[in-house]
């Protein structure tokens, strides 16, 4: 892998030999989402959740970056997950991330804007 020159086997070499260090360092200089991708899934099979971490986030998978956070225990970054989900507009991923975090305002918030009339349009109650 010292000799290799070319970045994209280069990188495909760590991945196979485990290093992460060289895979992190390659996906870097390449910067393709298939690279972070395949890098995410080599660093959560090795158990490596910084590189998971930096992984999810260069693809701005912001579910699994979610889950993580709420796995690993780290309920500051998985509030702030809630906070980049409420300005993306994805409601159903800040009202996770605010039951996830125990955030009992956060999803009364959320109730009330999205009308919950549009869940029961439709339905019949009698």
């Amino acid at each position: 892998m010292q000799f290799v020159q070319d970045p994209q086997t280069r990188f495909e070499l760590a991945i196979e030999c485990g290093n992460l260090a060289v895979a992190v360092e390659t996906a870097r200089a390449l910067d393709k989402p298939a690279l972070w991708t395949t890098l995410g899934q080599a660093a959560l099979s090795q158990g490596n959740v910084q590189v998971v971490e930096l992984a999810y986030q260069k693809t701005k998978n912001f579910e699994k970056l979610s889950f993580l956070y709420l796995i690993t225990g780290d309920t500051a970054k998985l509030a702030r997950m809630g906070k980049i989900a409420e300005h993306r507009g994805d409601y159903g991923s800040e009202f996770q991330n605010s039951l996830w975090v125990g955030n009992v305002e956060s999803r009364i918030r959320l109730l009330k804007e999205l009308d919950l009339r549009i869940f029961f349009a439709g339905c019949s109650l009698t």
